[in-house]
């Protein structure tokens, strides 16, 4: 099992992650090519994480629940505990369940 986890930490730090689309309430929304240079997120293998959200960036910390597939994340949104759906070499899906629906984000990572 450590095995696996060192190679799905691995994948999340493998570099910048870009709002590819969300759903929320059921409604796929896309984000647009300048869109995606502006909201992204890099997982550091030393737990921080820096994030770009509508083009201003702030820091954050992370852990993960590999058993579960849970990536807690504590930033200026606060502490986030989001459900990792998929995980491959260039698509991170998340899950955050909040109070009134479901939000699904999609990332993918960009050619830089």
């Amino acid at each position: 099992m450590y095995g696996q986890d060192n190679e799905k930490q691995s994948l999340l730090c493998s570099g910048k992650w870009h709002l590819d689309y969300f759903t929320f309430d059921g409604d796929t929304l896309k984000s647009t090519p300048s869109e995606l240079t502006n909201n992204w997120v890099i997982f550091h293998a030393n737990g921080t994480e820096e994030v770009m959200e509508e083009g201003e960036k702030y820091n954050g910390t992370w852990e993960a629940d590999w058993v579960n597939m849970v990536l807690k994340t504590q930033d200026r949104d606060g502490t986030v505990d989001q459900k990792i759906l998929e995980l491959h070499p260039a698509t991170l899906v998340l899950l955050v369940k909040e109070e009134y629906a479901d939000v699904v984000m999609g990332f993918k990572k960009l050619a830089e």
